[in-house]
Parts: C-alpha cells; sequence; structure tokens
C-alpha cells in the first residue's frame, strides 16, 4: 500500500488497533481461560448485572450466538451460574461466581497494565484526544 493510500484509508489506525488487540489477547492469556471477548462479557456483567444475551454480545463486539458458547465456556470455568428467568418466553440470565470474580480482577490488572504501556507510548494529552475525537466522529449512534 502507498503512503497515500494509507493515510487515506486509516490504515495506520486500523494497524495500531489490530497491533494492541493482539498483544492484549496474549498478554490475557496469562489469566488460565481468559481471553478478550471474555474480559469484555464479565466486566460488562460486573457493570451491568441483568445484561440479556444481546447486550452482552454487544458489549463484546461478537454475535448472539458467539456470546452463547462464550457463557457456556465461563459456566465450565466455574466464573458465571446461569438460571432461567421466569417472565416473557425463556430467558437464560447470567451472575458472575467468585471465580469468575476472582478471574476478572486478574484480567482487569492485565487490561491496566496494557492501557498504561498504551499512555506511555504517547503522551496522554494527544493519544486520549485523537482517540475520544475518532470515537465521536465514527461512533455508533
Amino acid at each position: 500500500m502507498t503512503d497515500t493510500a494509507r493515510q487515506h484509508s486509516g490504515a495506520e489506525l486500523t494497524d495500531a488497533a489490530a497491533a494492541f488487540h493482539r498483544r492484549l489477547s496474549r498478554a490475557m492469556e496469562s489469566v488460565p481461560g481468559m481471553t478478550v471477548p471474555r474480559y469484555r462479557a464479565l466486566q460488562a456483567m460486573a457493570d451491568r448485572p441483568g445484561l440479556s444475551l444481546a447486550e452482552l454480545a454487544a458489549a463484546c463486539g461478537v454475535t448472539p450466538q458467539t456470546t452463547w458458547a462464550m457463557m457456556t465456556g465461563m459456566a465450565r470455568l466455574g466464573w458465571i451460574r446461569r438460571f432461567q428467568t421466569k417472565g416473557q418466553g425463556n430467558i437464560t440470565s447470567q451472575k458472575i461466581t467468585t471465580t469468575g470474580r476472582h478471574a476478572l480482577e486478574a484480567a482487569r490488572k492485565v487490561a491496566d497494565e496494557m492501557d498504561q504501556r498504551l499512555r506511555d507510548t504517547l503522551p496522554e494529552s494527544a493519544a486520549w484526544e485523537v482517540l475520544s475525537r475518532i470515537s465521536r466522529e465514527f461512533g455508533e449512534s
């Protein structure tokens, strides 16, 4: 790709985000069973208990089908407890267990370390201002 094409396509930003995600994924491996989507799911469940499967999927950036499989894996690890909720239809809810909270705490430390490395890479004011502007401009409404 030419330098001009890279400037106009956002390729540098995409490449940087992909590199950060790869590094974060590798770092999350230090927590047995943890992946970035599982971390995001546990964090979303901790922040907003009672999320639907579709809301969890959106928070994790994956499909509801993938979220269902992820929840099944986390239940096997003992990180969440699933139960049927009475009401409209057949609704399965999830709740983080103590084991899941410990896994989340360990993953948060990994994520915090990676965030700090990112902050150390660029002056905070410049990096976060640019990222904030991009999120506002191109984020979903």
